[in-house]
């Protein structure tokens, strides 16, 4: 059989998508030259839309790939998330990009110290999801040379050598149709870090994700959590200049969230009272301290739940350690798992003891 490598595009004449993880366990035979996919056909292959490409080893600006009728591209340097040795610097990014105007959905990782002296115009017209893990290059001349005016969806990850400084060189550009964005917590830390989402006027999902586990090569910078104030400046009035996101509908709250179990009462109150707020459809919380009180017995939460707002809170089990969760949820005619398993319990109980 031949290596897939070698295998001719006039045999995948339907070929639209292709995902490519570049690494080869060699074993015992450390001398067997490793592929090489420059020279395979699948990669010019006439229908090839789509390309996820894992720990590529080599420049694909070298590759003959027909850039121009790509949709989707991901090009990641390991498949159990971002770190700083991606293999994709700054310079190829700039050249994919200009070389794909039909883009749709990028996925890009930009490794330390790849800095280069100009920027041309990119200009994607049909670009509505960027994927950025910024690793700490001077990544803002790229950031001002886009011209994505469809964009929709926006995930950016920076390190604490990018910090949040680059987010107003594009979002107030190019972040008038932005309907979701994800980044780190630390992001939301303070106002005048995220204030520009303020021109995301159709925001309506943020997810706010842990940073990458800190090794003794990168090590991380202590961080700030986020407090209280970031819920309190969602539910205010849209003329008070604190609010920034009016029409959000969905937070997604994975890490780093200082938030009190009567502040974020107060946030679901306000949000789902308050006419000129759009209404919240899902609140997830994942938080680092023991629960205060139970949300869910709170009469106007059960009513919004009742109503169709899906919401859940973990909390850290103190007596099995912070890895361990016990969770609240709340969806629309769905019992909380615990309840299930206790009234289970209950049976049980109940049968043997008739028995």
């Amino acid at each position: 059989m031949k290596p897939l490598v070698e295998v001719a595009n006039l045999e995948f004449p339907l070929l639209e998508s292709l995902t490519i993880h570049d690494w080869e366990y060699r074993g015992m035979n450390q001398h067997r030259p490793r592929l090489s996919w420059k020279n395979s056909r699948l990669i010019v292959a006439s229908r090839l839309r789509e390309i996820a490409w894992t720990h590529h080893q080599d420049k694909l600006v070298n590759f003959p790939i027909k850039w121009g009728q790509l949709t989707d591209i991901k090009l990641t340097a390991s498949t159990y998330g971002w770190h700083e040795q991606a293999n994709t610097f700054l310079s190829e990014i700039v050249f994919i990009l200009r070389m794909s105007p039909r883009l749709i959905s990028c996925h890009f990782e930009i490794p330390l110290l790849n800095i280069i002296p100009s920027m041309p115009l990119l200009s994607l017209p049909t670009l509505q999801t960027m994927v950025l893990h910024d690793g700490g290059t001077a990544v803002r001349p790229l950031l001002e040379s886009l011209d994505v005016p469809e964009l929709l969806h926006f995930e950016y990850y920076p390190t604490h050598r990018s910090g949040h400084l680059i987010l107003p060189t594009l979002l107030p550009r190019t972040g008038t149709k932005i309907i979701s964005f994800s980044t780190f917590y630390y992001i939301f830390a303070h106002f005048e870090w995220y204030k520009c989402l303020s021109g995301c006027r159709f925001l309506r999902t943020i997810t706010a994700k842990s940073p990458p586990t800190p090794t003794s090569l990168h090590p991380l910078p202590a961080v700030q959590d986020v407090g209280q104030e970031f819920l309190d400046n969602l539910a205010s009035n849209p003329t008070d200049p604190r609010q920034f996101a009016p029409a959000i509908e969905v937070i997604d709250w994975q890490s780093g969230g200082k938030f009190t179990d009567s502040g974020i009462l107060r946030f679901i109150k306000a949000k789902q009272s308050n006419p000129s707020l759009a209404t919240l459809k899902e609140l997830t919380i994942s938080l680092d301290r023991p629960r205060d009180f139970d949300i869910f017995k709170n009469r106007q939460v059960a009513e919004f739940i009742e109503a169709g707002l899906k919401l859940r809170i973990d909390y850290p089990i103190p007596e099995r350690g912070s890895s361990r969760f016990m969770s609240s949820w709340g969806t629309p005619g769905m019992k909380n798992p615990f309840e299930i398993l206790e009234e289970l319990a209950r049976s049980v109980t109940s049968a043997a003891a008739e028995a």
